[in-house]
């Protein structure tokens, strides 16, 4: 009898912590739900200036059906700020990782929150030269 309590309580105490990591888990990766507007392109480790076209540049993110939409601006010749819109879809496939996927186009992204902002690392290379992009985004909604 003593060798099935202290079963019990071992297997209460297992499933006990299974439940707060999962529920940590659940709550880092709901994190990323909302809209994100571009605060910050680092290039290979050097930071890019952004003027305020690049700056309207919007990410955002539904947990409904996991539907990601890109709203990418940029300065045309004209000098006037022009865009592109994509939707797509993203998941979970790690940790901190997410894959994003739209149109043709298919990222892995390493995920992390810096002072409340999201950043979204990305290997622009290959495997053997790897060119590593961080973009910073500060959440709108």
């Amino acid at each position: 009898m003593k060798k099935f309590l202290l079963l019990t309580i071992a297997l209460v105490s297992l499933f006990a912590c299974s439940s707060d990591d999962d529920n940590n888990v659940q709550d880092e990766q709901n994190k990323i739900i909302g809209t994100w507007r571009l605060a910050a392109n680092i290039v290979d480790g050097e930071a890019e200036e952004l003027d305020s076209c690049d700056l309207q540049t919007t990410f955002k993110f539904e947990q409904e059906n996991n539907v990601f939409y890109a709203t990418i601006y940029y300065s045309n010749t004209s000098g006037s700020c022009t865009y592109e819109a994509s939707m797509g879809s993203w998941e979970w496939i790690g940790d901190n990782t997410i894959k994003v996927s739209a149109g043709t186009e298919t990222l892995d992204f390493e995920v992390s929150y810096e002072y409340g902002n999201l950043n979204l690392t990305f290997n622009d290379g290959t495997e053997e030269e790897p060119f590593y992009v961080l973009q910073s985004f500060i959440k709108v909604n």
